[in-house]
């Protein structure tokens, strides 16, 4: 809920040190969390949330001018490649693709 409430997934500075600190419990412990309730790692995990908001970027016109590039960055990735990395890993597609395939 505070990922969402907060949107901290958008600072791409943000890793497990500063998680664990918000939720006053260790790194161990968090990852230990994700890994049993979700089976998933905290960069997938924070990717997840960060790629949900990619995609509403690309559904929403009025940021139709903005470049693939840009929106990765405005969703919490540090650069373009890790973007279409954890994009394409998640979708089974890349940004370009989707956004082609939206026809907006």
């Amino acid at each position: 809920a505070l990922m969402l409430s907060e949107q901290l997934y958008v600072d791409s500075g943000l890793n497990r040190t500063k998680v664990a600190s918000l939720l006053n419990i260790s790194e161990g412990y968090l990852s230990e969390i994700l890994n049993s309730s979700r089976n998933i790692n905290f960069n997938d995990y924070i990717n997840s949330y960060r790629i949900k908001h990619a995609i509403e970027m690309f559904q929403d016109k009025k940021f139709g001018l903005f470049s693939i590039e840009s929106i990765g960055l405005e969703s919490g990735f540090k650069s373009k490649s890790v973007f279409y990395k954890a994009f394409k890993k998640e979708q089974n597609l890349t940004p370009g693709a989707y956004r082609k395939a939206l026809n907006l």
